[in-house]
């Protein structure tokens, strides 16, 4: 009976042989993917006036989700969430108040700020302004928010009417 020797190199080479081979491995490393996070389930409930010649639209962000979540409410002085308002394609000079003008001019920007909001609740998001054009009156308007939450955002829309006799 002969002894035999093995080296390094003889163990490493059958140790990789089976992989080479086509063989299946003798363990497989199984990693379970992480569950994706569902985004944000919001609605919006949505009221206008029309003044002057201006819209005016305020919005409430729903959450119709079971678990609460946090939402953009206000970037400095002006809301978080972007509303734009279009005729026909055209889009709606939007008018901002000198109080959300000022909020803009700080030197360190406009601050986010953001809240809870539970589950089945409601925050205000809320009230723009936008001027209208001429021979506005009963034409469709299209809304369409985008409310961000922690890395996610949401596009809200709705289509309301102007009024015949303005």
């Amino acid at each position: 009976m002969s002894a035999r020797s093995l080296s390094f190199a003889s163990l490493l080479l059958a140790a990789v042989a089976p992989a080479f081979a086509g063989e299946p491995p003798n363990a497989q490393v199984v990693t379970a993917a992480e569950p994706a996070a569902a985004a944000p389930t919001l609605a919006g409930r949505w009221s206008h006036t029309i003044k002057g010649g201006e819209l005016f639209v305020e919005l409430k962000l729903v959450n119709t989700g079971p678990e609460a979540i946090d939402v953009l409410v206000s970037r400095g002085k002006m809301p978080g969430t972007d509303l734009q308002a279009a005729i026909d394609g055209v889009a709606l000079t939007r008018v901002f108040s000198d109080e959300e003008m000022s909020g803009q001019m700080s030197r360190m920007g406009p601050m986010p700020r953001f809240a809870p909001v539970a589950a089945k609740r409601e925050i205000l998001a809320g009230t723009y302004r936008f001027q209208l054009p001429q021979g506005y009156a009963g034409q469709a308007i299209r809304l369409e928010a985008t409310a961000n939450s922690l890395g996610d955002s949401v596009s809200i829309s709705t289509e309301v009417h102007a009024p015949l006799g303005v």
